[in-house]
């Protein structure tokens, strides 16, 4: 990822005060800004630090509609980092500012949320996310709005559940592409900035791993639907697989982490507890994460643990692909390894 450098620390804060306090009409609706006292707002400074692409602007505001309290906190955080990953591409970090959602309100929310299911007959929008993204001057710029949905439901008849509905992969399209338009007319009654859709399918019988990114849309400044879409096609499962995995490229994976956890086992027996998951996009692994919970006789014990796991992961793993590695114990961080797509690498063992 790019680093957004230090520049920003040679603009004077009351430069930013000025800058923003000038035009903050741009950073809320119109309706909002009346009913809340003018307060001034700055840039926050920029972080050299790789994970973190956008300032904000401070102070904080929360997002108007937080949309996904359907899914739990595992599914929120993976598909907020999906909207970041999307927003880099299309609003560059350089020139744009990072604000939660302000002009989707939550009663209008609920509403959209409850029209959008009611029009396609089925419970198949969990919820949705607005992230703004504003011009150094305060403007909105564009927006990613991130929907996600299921890949089926129980219906009840009389209080009793009966026979699973499941979408097919035609219809979860279908009807994706639908609310992605459907939600476009209704921003085209507030603003006319460019649009970006993460459509993000959640497994009916999966709680504990991520939804992925099927779909990615865009609808231009101005545009009234989402006229350019691009397949993600991306799947997350569980490490080691109850079912050992669902085709080749899953089976593989599966077997050399069953193999990488038999390996920890043997060297370190006192270390239980090997779990993970992986990321794929067209059946091709894109991350994996490595969690160790452990117990321990001293810190060099954790060292060696960790190198141990570091030094085996690129027998197996592309070095394309992004590596997550946490070693806990007693719900305590312990360590932590990152190795980005790009390749650099970052270690750090916690001092208790």
């Amino acid at each position: 990822m790019k680093k957004h450098g230090r520049k920003m620390w040679t603009v004077s804060l009351a430069g930013l005060l000025l800058l923003l306090s000038a035009c903050q009409t741009g950073l809320l609706p119109q309706n909002q800004e009346e009913a809340e006292e003018v307060m001034p707002r700055i840039i926050s400074p920029a972080a050299d630090v790789s994970e973190i692409d956008y300032r904000g602007v401070l102070p904080y505001q929360p997002a108007a509609f937080s949309g996904l309290s359907k899914l739990n906190d595992l599914q929120r955080g993976h598909m907020e980092r999906a909207m970041f990953e999307a927003a880099v591409t299309r609003f560059d970090p350089e020139k744009h500012l990072f604000q939660e959602g302000q002009w989707i309100s939550r009663e209008e929310g609920n509403e959209w949320l409850e029209s959008l299911n009611t029009a396609l007959e089925h419970p198949f929008v969990l919820g949705f996310l607005e992230h703004d993204y504003l011009t150094e001057q305060g403007e909105l710029a564009g927006m990613v709005v991130g929907v996600a949905v299921t890949t089926g439901y129980t219906p009840t008849a009389e209080g009793a559940p009966s026979s699973p509905v499941r979408f097919s992969e035609e219809d979860i399209r279908r009807m994706a592409q639908t609310v992605a338009d459907d939600l476009t007319g209704r921003l085209r009654q507030k603003t006319d900035v460019p649009l970006v859709f993460l459509l993000v399918t959640h497994d009916m019988d999966e709680q504990f791993v991520p939804g992925g990114v099927f779909l990615q849309g865009e609808a231009a400044a101005g545009e009234q639907t989402v006229e350019r879409w691009t397949e993600v096609d991306e799947e997350w499962i569980l490490l080691p697989n109850p079912r050992g995995g669902q085709g080749a490229y899953q089976v593989e994976v599966h077997r050399n982490f069953q193999k990488l956890q038999e390996k920890i086992e043997t060297y370190f027996p006192k270390f239980a507890g090997v779990s993970g998951m992986a990321r794929f996009q067209k059946q091709q692994l894109v991350e994996l994460i490595v969690e160790i919970n452990a117990e321990y006789d001293s810190e060099a014990q954790i060292t060696q643990l960790a190198q141990y796991v570091i030094a085996m992961l690129p027998e197996w793993v592309s070095q394309h692909v992004r590596i997550n590695l946490y070693i806990r114990s007693l719900n305590m961080p312990q360590a932590v390894y990152v190795r980005q797509s790009d390749g650099q690498e970052f270690f750090h063992l916690y001092r208790q």
